[in-house]
């Protein structure tokens, strides 16, 4: 939809993960300001920085593994409640407000989202300019709902399957799938029945074994990186930088695992199984934690990372008929599922509408002390976190006995 101003406003949806790339060494550094209202600081455990700094990180990830030149560093974190019902109202209260404007100017933001208790995931102006750097967000949502927003605040549109033809400065500046394989970043990933793949559309990468993207030129050009990339100085530019220290770290470090005195210790069941219940659900080989990027859509990548507790990393165990159990996301409330209930060997492991089918069944067997396999009834196949890298996709593989397939419940 346009608004009066004659700039467009786009509703996002969501989504995380892929096939590496590489970051240069003098990535443009972008500042955002987050505001908070009462209800997102509720859903957010009352605890929205530390929550925000997960998703920095996190989106740090997409913009590396889709070889964006970009570093996000959340410079400000601060309530803003207001009364309104619609988020595109609360988009346009924000992006006029004066105290608002003061704050920016203050930390020296160069865009500023708000989080908000209801609509859909997300709505930005679809813009390259500072007067409209701005995006209304469900807290509810997570990291890559975010990564959207902020596309869209750097000229970047959805993808041809929903009717975009171009984004607002370089025709390829879109989001890219392949039908029942995936969705970038910037799409609307159940146009392609399909999980989101969490990068911007980039043809020099791969998802699931297709390109992200097509060639600038090409029938159907996608190249979204490329058009981030060309505007990478401007939108780090549209405020001075004001706050001080260096910023999260450019490099391919992974962050490290937080340290919690208090963390449950991982159940001892003297008949080597896990009771239904609430648990974080930690891969044995890297102890990070099974977290879902949220798609309000149905279908959410399940990727590993590093443990927060957040709700998308918490999963409540039921049990099934047959000694089988369901996994279900707490903060999602869609249940583990082998995508399109796939028998094929290497076949991606998303979160979706919890069912009744046995592609969303599993075994849990104990194979030695706190450690559980994990194995899907329709076939047999064990559950893998494959590759030891943050943000590393779930998939189902033939059963190995090796660490990667194998899993801590830890109690919540």
């Amino acid at each position: 939809m346009i608004n009066r101003l004659g700039h467009y406003l786009k509703f996002g949806a969501t989504a995380l993960v892929v096939s590496g790339a590489t970051l240069t060494a003098h990535a443009a550094q972008i500042d955002l300001l987050v505001l908070y209202d009462d209800a997102s600081a509720s859903r957010m455990q009352g605890e929205p920085a530390v929550v925000l700094k997960s998703w920095q990180d996190q989106i740090n990830t997409m913009y590396r593994n889709s070889q964006v030149d970009l570093q996000l560093r959340i410079v400000g974190v601060e309530r803003n409640d207001f009364a309104s019902s619609d988020m595109t109202q609360a988009l346009m209260t924000v992006a006029r407000s004066a105290s608002v404007a003061q704050i920016r100017d203050r930390v020296g933001a160069d865009f500023v989202t708000q989080l908000h208790q209801s609509g859909n995931c997300g709505v930005g102006y679809l813009s390259v300019h500072p007067n409209y750097a701005f995006n209304v967000l469900g807290a509810g949502c997570g990291p890559a709902a975010l990564a959207h927003e902020l596309g869209h605040n750097m000229g970047l549109n959805h993808s041809r399957a929903q009717g975009d033809t171009s984004g607002t400065e370089y025709r390829y500046g879109l989001g890219h799938g392949v039908n029942g394989a995936f969705g970038t970043l910037m799409t609307y990933e159940w146009y392609y029945r399909a999980a989101k793949m969490s990068v911007f559309s980039n043809p020099r990468i791969q998802c699931r074994g297709y390109p992200c993207g097509v060639e600038e030129g090409a029938q159907g050009e996608a190249d979204a990186a490329k058009a981030i990339n060309n505007v990478k100085t401007r939108v780090a530019d549209f405020r001075p930088t004001k706050v001080g220290g260096p910023g999260p770290n450019p490099g391919p470090t992974e962050p490290e695992e937080p340290t919690n005195p208090n963390e449950p210790t991982e159940p001892t069941d003297p008949e080597g199984t896990v009771q239904n219940g609430n648990y974080l659900i930690k891969v044995a080989a890297t102890g990070r934690c099974l977290n879902v990027n949220n798609s309000r859509w149905g279908m959410s990548d399940v990727v590993q990372w590093s443990c927060t507790q957040a709700p998308n990393q918490q999963w409540t165990l039921t049990s099934q008929a047959d000694e089988f159990v369901k996994l279900a996301s707490t903060g999602t409330q869609g249940c583990l599922n082998v995508v399109a209930s796939s028998r094929r060997a290497g076949a991606n492991v998303i979160a979706y509408r919890c069912s009744e089918r046995e592609s969303q069944q599993w075994q849990l067997k104990q194979v030695e002390e706190g450690k559980f396999q994990v194995t899907a009834r329709h076939s047999g196949l064990c559950l893998d976190a494959g590759s030891n890298a943050n943000g590393s996709s779930l998939t189902q593989a033939t059963c190995n006995g090796s660490d990667s397939q194998r899993f801590h419940f830890s109690k919540m």
